[in-house]
């Protein structure tokens, strides 16, 4: 997933959405080929990003 930086990720929607559905794909990979615990670690950092993705978000909306 490279190519991606967080401002590009923050004000380019379709990057967003790529980026987003790439991790996912990934996780779901890792937990097919039985590393769950990679899965989880990607897991909870996709949710971190998004959750933070989320609030800069309506940060910007606010301005």
């Amino acid at each position: 997933m490279q190519g991606y930086d967080y401002k590009t990720l923050l004000t380019n929607k379709k990057a967003r959405t790529v980026f987003l559905a790439q991790q996912q794909r990934l996780i779901k990979l890792l937990k097919s080929k039985g590393f769950v615990e990679a899965a989880l670690m990607h897991g909870r950092k996709r949710k971190q990003l998004e959750s933070q993705l989320n609030e800069d978000l309506a940060l910007l909306a606010d301005d």
